[in-house]
């Protein structure tokens, strides 16, 4: 791509070319001839995009999903201002201990998916870009495969039957390999008499987010996910469509289980003491969709925290 040229295609058609020829330097997106985006590229991988549009920054965005609290976040933005911004202010969060280099590499990739959807769905806009290299933290650019991989390829239901034909006997999902724990998401539950754990994770064992009572902190938290992926499969093989809700009763406790996102099978469990209520968690799951399909929105195409 050379210098200063004007893209006529769209904003996904100009990132996957710039992609594709390793391009370096600033992509710039114009509406009505007033600038409402910039995408940073180096190598033909993404660094960082904003848009105007996009209501939060990377901090405002950490404070929403629980990650840093308020005070937090006032205290990183002194320090940042007070160094004439010329240390970025992911670099400060690290240097502070706020979030390690995985849980910082995490949230990026989500801040910039958002702002590259926000900026994708902006109609009559004209694309830029000037080459150029760019100084960025090469551990902290991405390949825009890996964040938009739902515009590139999709699951037909043959490829999801054939992958979910092999059900990998007593698998579980370890709790605890989630390294970050935005309590905000289960709010609603954790609050609750005989509230244990709640988590959501998918069929390959990866979890997106998980919160364990204080109680826990000790114990061993396993989910068996050989038992979500076989009811899975047979609500299916009986005709009766894709897994909603369910729920298991031990005498060890009530184990509520959502499906979230059924293409990514993506799930939620929340596990409670026996003399729990099933109605008034399903009540209050119900409650938290809105804020939870928030969450899966933004993760999609993100790898997970190990």
């Amino acid at each position: 791509m050379s210098a200063s040229a004007v893209q006529k295609t769209s904003m996904l058609d100009t990132l996957i070319q710039s992609s594709d020829q390793g391009f370096s330097g600033l992509i710039r997106v114009f509406r009505n001839e007033e600038q409402i985006g910039v995408v940073i590229m180096r190598s033909g991988e993404v660094a960082w995009a904003v848009s105007k549009f996009q209501n939060e920054h990377l901090g405002s965005f950490l404070e929403r999903l629980g990650q840093i609290s308020r005070e937090q976040l006032q205290d990183v933005e002194r320090q940042y201002l007070s160094l004439a911004k010329t240390k970025k202010f992911g670099a400060l969060l690290e240097e502070l201990g706020l979030l390690t280099r995985t849980q910082l590499k995490f949230f990026i990739k989500l801040h910039i998916r958002s702002a590259l959807i926000n900026l994708m769905e902006m109609p009559e806009v004209v694309v830029t870009s000037s080459g150029g290299d760019m100084k960025v933290d090469e551990d902290l650019t991405f390949a825009i495969q890996e964040i938009l991989p739902d515009y590139f390829s999709t699951m037909d239901n043959t490829e999801e039957m054939q992958m979910m034909a092999s059900v990998e006997n007593y698998t579980f999902v370890n709790i605890r390999s989630s390294k970050t724990r935005v309590d905000s998401l289960f709010a609603d539950f954790s609050t609750m008499p005989g509230y244990r754990y709640a988590v959501i994770a998918d069929f390959d064992g990866n979890v997106y987010n998980s919160h364990w009572h204080e109680s826990l902190e000790r114990e061993n938290l396993n989910f068996p996910l050989f038992w979500i992926k076989s009811l899975y499969m047979a609500s299916i093989k009986a005709n009766m469509g894709s897994l909603d809700y369910t729920h298991v009763e031990s005498d060890l406790g009530a184990c509520v289980l959502k499906m979230l996102h059924p293409s990514r099978h993506l799930f939620l469990s929340v596990m409670f003491e026996k003399e729990c209520k099933l109605g008034v968690i399903r009540h209050k799951i119900v409650s938290a969709m809105p804020r939870l399909q928030e969450f899966i929105a933004l993760t999609a195409g993100v790898e997970v925290l190990t």
